[in-house]
């Protein structure tokens, strides 16, 4: 099951605070033991709390996130709503022992029949109307131990006792969960007084604050909010010249001021780089495919930047969707759209399974658990062995979801995954005339080479006795699997035990490190002297398949030591022609012939087995005896060798993606797995839509275009259909998370029933039925957002909303939060002006030390190898290796990419603050930040230090900062004997290090 990743207990704005107070006074520490002890003002400066921000006003956090007991209200004086109150308490608290698979003492409370039914034992655990008499309630309220209920945990609190008696007292009205109705159209609410807020948002706030007894809190400092804005919307920090800018219009017009900064910062291309991160996250993106080789995913980061192309045109969410689940299925297919599709070769991949079968399946599980909790919210995959334990949904419906997605071509290498970006006919007509016009360039080379190879080895048979040999295969490769086969399995999905070229070019199964049990595949091409009919004679022991331009045209899967050789024939054309054999040997030893025979020639061997040992004509050539051959026919057959490598190297497209595709327009069968194992087969299942979201059979057409089933493009139209209940809700939720820290739903994958329940679920459906009321853009999404007073507002918190909202559950604050690990890192490269805006392309690789490089048996190669302007690219564009995080990034809550990520934990621990201080990356950057400051104050140390803070914090420095960094400067200089460029770099490395640099108001 899936656990929300909550990061507001108990109070957002107290553990924020206490968080930050540690780190940095573990940071002056560290300062004070590399720099002596006479700066203690540097710990002072460390520790203290952004500038705009106070610490709370109770001396320490509460010890629940409940409101004290003496301010609970009456249970007479409680809302209560089934789907949003009482559903996911039993869920969580209850169905373990009385839920949908337990039924301790005769007792669920699933059902509202059997929840409200008279026991056996005489009690009714649920009488309606009658608190009094309900079983439930006495033994929740109960501090009898054995009696008390739940018997494991804590007590429920008094106000989950007080809303259980309410909805007893109102009757126990059973209603379905609240994500599985329909999205609503709620009245926008007014207070009491008849007013109503100006904007949606905080009217649906306002009333909720109101109910509470609660105000939201003062708007925020200007600079406060611009510095918030930047980074919400971008992912950095304002330029000194944007915060004079608009701390000048603000005066004059602080509204028109603030629209004018919202539409900007969402028109710049950097919102795109920023917001993609957020979506990648979801999609668990990575660029390797984990486990032991943790194998490299060409052309992933192609994926990459078409989120961040589509967020920056703001792409309709809908579309947005469609093209990733079914682009290459759209009735326009574009570039982009084949791109999209890489979304499925996101996942982890064992390259070397030990159950291949079950690997296939465990590859259609992490897609349809991505699939259902990202764009859903729903932890379909929970159902995969048996029933739902807490949601609605069979196991049934786990496999006719799948059913979608069955005729997926797996995870492996070669064309089925690094495909040409050919999206349109016009497309894919000019591919076919490259092919063929580099095809037939290659054969006319090769042609005249033959001749003049044949001219050379007749040249040599006059002068010696040495035989010459002619190869009628080139460019061979061979790739070794070490393991049992008893079919011919699909090569291309498993990882070779070895890569290598054959010289000579000859079959040759005697390179297998063992004697028997293993598999080859021999890719090459095939040099045919002539147009006419070819015959091919095989034998072989298991299993083989020959195939020629793509075509099996000779196949065998026979049992050692039995059957006939096979032959077959086949017209061929002069020239080069793909050439290709799989094979896999059992037990007896090992046996594989393939000869051919044709125009002008009766028998020629393509194994090595038998084949004659002769001289290789090139090396001929290159030794002493070839300054006895005539030096034109070696310079035309050099030439041409070279012409002829040029050709094989020419591709017919230029740009190739990571995307799907399917195995041709049927889909097989999809059965029902008992337990989930695909030992165990049971019914078959066709494409069915989830039963707890309206069920349904989808209209499928098979696309001949695309070769597929059509079978995606079904789901992905019902998953952005309007009528869908769970889309527009979860993707609504994941903007609100990225701009108030938390969603409305604090699980922003789970809308189940284990799931957090919304806090103004009115407000979510309202923002999702305008979300989609207005053709599913995102951009006028985070406008509505951002123009509300609710955003806007300040983190201080006032005594009450501390003691009453203290999980800031009803939003009377805004909660402070601390920058990501990408935002720490481009914040340091744009302040030192060092940040190359550079965008879209292959991922850098930024360097990493010799003790994290030897922490992998593969770390896998680039690292460091990007150029100094490369390394200074934005985060989002370094490398992602699933076994090796950048040490940074993951010191500062990077997300491990092998599943989604809903929401990021936010941690403190001592690496941050070692890393910051003591890193080579931040001491770099902080030795050019001195550069920068020097630059733009002059020689004045007054005016540097000024520079420093003002660029860095967005803020004017106040006098007691600058006299303090003067004397501290000056003491670096005088008592450790530091330069002047040393003392002013260390100087902008405490900068980088403060509070306000990497926490916002």
């Amino acid at each position: 099951m899936s656990h929300p990743q909550r990061m507001s207990d108990p109070s957002p704005e107290m553990i924020s605070f206490y968080r930050i107070e540690g780190m940095r006074v573990l940071c002056a520490f560290v300062v004070l033991w590399i720099i002596g002890p006479n700066f203690a003002w540097v710990a002072e400066s460390l520790a203290q709390p952004p500038s705009t921000t106070q610490p709370p006003a109770t001396a320490q956090p509460p010890a629940t996130a409940q409101p004290p007991a003496a301010t609970q209200p009456p249970a007479a004086a409680l809302e209560v709503s089934f789907p949003i109150d009482i559903q996911p308490l039993l869920a969580r608290r209850c169905f373990a022992c009385h839920g949908p698979d337990q039924a301790e003492s005769g007792l669920r409370l699933h059902l509202p029949e059997s929840a409200t039914a008279m026991l056996d034992s005489g009690y009714q655990a649920i009488a309606p109307g009658n608190p009094e008499e309900s079983e439930l309630l006495a033994r929740v309220r109960s501090t009898e131990e054995g009696v008390r209920m739940p018997p494991e945990g804590k007590p429920l609190s008094e106000r989950e006792q007080a809303l259980l008696e309410r909805w007893i007292a109102d009757g126990a009205p059973w209603k379905n969960h609240w994500a599985f109705e329909p999205i609503s159209s709620p009245p926008v609410p007014a207070l009491a007084d008849g007013t109503r807020a100006a904007e949606p948002i905080d009217a649906f706030i306002d009333a909720k604050l109101e109910k509470h007894g609660l105000t939201r809190a003062p708007q925020a400092e200007p600079i406060a909010l611009l510095r918030r804005l930047y980074f919400d919307l971008i992912g950095l920090p304002p330029s000194p010249q944007a915060v004079a800018d608009f701390r000048a219009r603000a005066h004059d017009n602080f509204e028109a001021a603030w629209e004018s900064e919202i539409d900007r910062l969402l028109a710049s291309e950097q919102y795109g780089e920023r917001w993609a991160r957020h979506w990648l996250d979801v999609v668990r993106y990575a660029e390797t495919n984990s486990f032991e080789r943790d194998g490299p995913k060409p052309f992933a980061w192609r994926y990459r930047d078409y989120v961040i192309r589509s967020l920056n045109a703001d792409k309709p969410y809908d579309q947005f969707v469609r093209e990733q689940l079914a682009g290459d299925e759209l009735t326009q297919v574009t570039s982009d759209s084949l791109i999209a599709t890489g979304f499925y070769r996101l996942g982890i991949w064992d390259d070397e399974p030990a159950d291949r079968e079950l690997a296939v399946y465990e590859g259609y599980d992490d897609i349809l658990t991505t699939v259902g909790q990202g764009l859903l919210g729903l932890t379909i995959n929970c159902c995969r062995c048996h029933d739902h334990k807490i949601d609605p949904i069979p196991t049934a419906d786990y496999y006719a979801s799948l059913a979608f997605f069955r005729n997926l071509t797996p995870n492996g290498y070669g064309p089925q995954v690094q495909r040409p970006l050919i999206a349109t006919e016009s497309d894919r007509a000019q591919f076919k005339l490259n092919e063929d016009r580099i095809r037939e360039e290659g054969d006319q080379i090769q042609q005249r080479l033959s001749e003049v190879e044949q001219a050379l080895r007749a040249e040599i048979a006059e002068s010696s006795d040495a035989g010459v040999a002619g190869y009628d295969l080139d460019d061979l490769e061979y790739r070794f699997y070490r393991d049992t086969f008893d079919k011919l399995p699909d090569f291309d999905a498993l990882k070779p035990e070895t890569v290598a070229k054959l010289d000579p070019p000859r079959i040759d199964i005697g390179v297998a490190t063992r004697p028997d049990y293993f598999g080859f595949v021999f890719d090459g091409k095939l040099i045919v002297p002539a147009d006419g009919e070819y015959t091919f004679r095989l034998d072989a022991d298991d299993g083989v398949r020959l195939s020629i331009d793509g075509e099996a045209v000779l196949e065998y899967d026979g049992i050692h030591g039995l059957g006939q050789p096979h032959r077959t024939k086949r017209t061929l054309t002069q020239g080069r022609h793909a050439f290709r054999l799989d094979y896999f040997q059992g037990t007896g030893g090992k046996g594989l012939q393939l000869e051919w025979s044709g125009p002008g020639f009766k028998r020629r061997i393509l194994t090595a087995v038998d084949a004659p040992q002769n001289v290789d004509l090139n090396q001929w050539i290159e030794s002493q005896r070839g300054s006895e051959l005539d030096p034109e026919l070696v310079q035309s057959f050099r030439r041409l060798r070279r012409e002829l490598e040029e050709n094989k190297n020419r591709k017919p497209w230029e740009e190739y993606g990571m995307c799907v595709s399917e195995s041709g327009t049927v889909a097989p069968e999809t059965h029902i797995l008992t337990r989930g194992s695909p030992e165990a087969k049971a019914e078959v299942v066709q494409p069915a839509f989830l039963s707890i979201l309206g069920g349904g059979t989808p209209t499928i057409e098979p696309n001949a275009t695309a070769n597929t089933t059509g079978r995606r493009l079904a789901l992905a139209n019902w998953i952005v259909s309007p009528e869908n209940r769970l889309t527009s809700r979860v993707f609504v939720n994941r903007v609100w998370q990225h701009h108030f820290g938390r969603g409305i739903v604090r699980s922003p994958n789970n809308f189940g029933q284990l799931g957090e329940t919304p806090t103004h679920p009115e407000l979510l459906d309202y923002l999702a039925g305008e979300f989609m009321d207005g053709g599913w853009r995102i951009k006028p999404l985070h406008k509505r957002i951002l123009m509300s007073q609710s955003y806007r507002q300040s983190s201080r918190a006032s005594d009450k909303a501390l003691a009453q909202d203290a999980n800031n559950d009803w939003f009377s604050r805004f909660d402070m939060r601390r920058l990501s690990a990408e935002e720490i890192r481009d914040a340091v490269l744009a302040t030192n002006g060092r940040l190359n805006l550079t965008m879209f392309g292959p991922s850098i690789y930024p360097e990493l030390s010799a003790e994290v490089m030897a922490s992998q048996s593969q770390p896998g190669k680039g690292w460091g190898n990007s150029s100094v302007d490369e390394r200074a690219r934005r985060s989002i564009y370094i490398h992602i290796k699933r076994s090796l995080l950048v040490p940074m990034m993951s010191n500062f809550d990077f997300p491990e990419p092998d599943t989604s990520c809903e929401a990021r934990f936010i941690t403190t621990q001592p690496g941050q603050a070692l890393g910051m201080l003591n890193g080579d990356f931040l001491n770099e950057q902080a030795a050019l930040y001195a550069e920068l400051i020097r630059k733009q104050a002059g020689p004045e140390l007054k005016d540097q230090i000024g520079v420093a803070i003002r660029n860095a914090l967005s803020r004017e420095p106040t006098s007691v900062e600058i006299q303090r960094g003067v004397q501290w400067i000056g003491s670096l200089q005088t008592e450790h004997a530091l330069s002047e460029e040393q003392a002013l770099a260390y100087y902008a490395l405490l900068v980088f290090n403060l509070n306000e640099f990497v926490y916002l108001d």
